[in-house]
């Protein structure tokens, strides 16, 4: 239902259920192209952790929280 009054401009989108899907897989393949998924940005930040720790390495505990 729309609701209307006289005089006052609207506009209606529709967004199909398959249509919003494929939006939404473009939208992941993206990100994850230019590494800008959760995932990616996970990995990016384990790595520099682990290249700032050293020889030392990093504890395990640091480790999962940093995950």
């Amino acid at each position: 239902m729309i609701r209307v009054r006289r005089g006052e401009p609207y506009s209606v989108d529709l967004l199909t259920a398959k249509a919003a899907k494929e939006a939404a897989e473009k939208a992941i393949s993206a990100a994850h192209t230019t590494c800008t998924d959760a995932n990616s940005q996970r990995r990016a930040e384990v790595e520099r952790c682990l290249a700032e720790s050293g020889t030392g390495g990093i504890a395990q505990n640091d480790l999962t929280d940093l995950v």
